[in-house]
C-alpha cells in the first residue's frame, strides 16, 4: 500500500509552451522536478544514458537535478505542452522518484490524465486569490498521485511500507527534517531505532535510495534553495541556517548538487 497521506507537493510554476520545428533543449538541469504533458508533437528526450520518446497525450516526469537534452522528431513541425515545476515531499522523504524508477514517460494509454484534468491547475495559476498556492498545490498533488499510482502497476518498491521498521525509519527522517540546523551524527540516528550503525546504513539506503550523509546533505541543499529564493539571507547566513558552519564547503556542496553556485542560482531563479 502506498502511503499517500504522506505525499505533498509545492507547485512553483505552471506554463503552457508552443514551439516550432527548431525547438530543442541542450544540457539543461532543472532545479525543480517537472511534469510535462504533450498536447501535440513528438519529441525525444535524452536523460543521462537513457533516451525516451514522447508524443501527444504522453506524460514525462523529470526529477529535480536531472540534466537532459530534448528535440523534435524530423517529421514534427511543432510541439505544444503543459509543464509544471514542483518540489515533492513524501513526509518520510523517501526518494519516491528513484523508488518508482523515474524519469519516465508514461504513455497516454497507461495513465488516466486527460487535458481536462490540467484545467484546474491552469485556472488557479492565473488567479490572484490569497488561496492560489493552496489550490495549485492541491490540484498538482492529485495529478502526481494519479501518475504515481499508474507507475506503481509497473514497478515494485524495494522497501515496502509494511516493513517492521518502516514507521521507526519514518520518524527518524521526520526528526532529521526538523533538526537540519543541528549537528546530525550516524550514531544518533542508529540509536533512535536501536540498531548498529552498519545495519542502519543498509536499512536507510534501501528506504531512501541514499546513504545517511547523502540524504542529509540533499535535504540541506533543498532547504537552502528555499532560503535563497524566499529570504534575503547571505550565502553565509543560508549555510548556517541549514547546519553547515563552513560557507566555502556549503558553496562547493551546493554547486555539486545543483550545478550552480548559490549566488548564481538565486540570480537565475529570480530572472526566470
Amino acid at each position: 500500500m502506498v502511503p499517500w497521506e504522506r505525499l505533498t507537493v509545492a507547485c512553483h510554476h505552471v506554463m503552457l509552451h508552443k514551439q516550432d520545428h527548431n525547438w530543442k533543449v541542450v544540457n539543461r538541469t532543472n532545479p525543480f522536478s517537472a511534469l510535462w504533458y504533450l498536447y501535440e508533437g513528438e519529441a525525444r528526450f535524452q536523460i543521462g544514458e537513457k533516451e525516451i520518446g514522447a508524443s501527444a497525450g504522453d506524460v514525462l516526469i523529470l526529477p529535480a537535478g536531472q540534466t537532459f537534452h530534448a528535440r523534435l522528431l524530423p517529421s514534427c513541425r511543432r510541439i505544444s505542452n503543459f509543464a509544471a515545476r514542483f518540489t515533492l515531499y513524501a513526509g518520510d522523504s523517501m526518494d519516491w522518484f528513484k523508488l518508482y524508477q523515474m524519469p519516465v514517460v508514461i504513455h497516454k494509454d497507461e495513465h488516466p490524465i486527460r487535458e481536462d484534468d490540467l484545467e484546474e491547475l491552469i485556472h488557479w495559476s492565473h488567479t490572484h486569490t490569497p488561496m492560489r498556492q493552496f489550490f495549485m498545490d492541491h490540484a498538482l498533488l492529485r495529478l502526481v498521485g494519479l501518475l504515481m499510482e499508474a507507475r506503481l502497476q509497473e514497478v515494485t518498491p524495494t522497501f515496502h511500507p509494511d516493513h517492521p521498521l518502516h514507521d521507526r525509519l519514518y520518524h527518524v527522517l521526520q526528526w532529521v527534517r526538523s533538526h537540519l540546523h543541528e549537528k546530525i551524527t550516524l550514531a544518533k540516528l542508529a540509536e533512535m531505532i536501536h540498531v548498529s550503525e552498519d545495519h542502519f546504513i543498509d536499512l536507510f539506503q534501501r528506504y531512501t535510495g541514499k546513504s545517511p550523509i547523502q540524504y542529509v546533505n540533499h535535504l540541506r541543499i533543498e532547504k537552502a534553495k528555499a532560503y535563497l529564493l524566499n529570504h534575503h539571507f547571505s550565502v553565509k547566513e543560508t549555510a548556517y541556517a541549514v547546519g553547515i558552519r563552513d560557507p566555502l564547503y556549503f558553496s562547493k556542496m551546493f554547486k555539486k548538487q545543483v550545478g550552480q553556485s548559490p549566488a548564481y542560482y538565486r540570480k537565475m531563479m529570480s530572472d526566470w
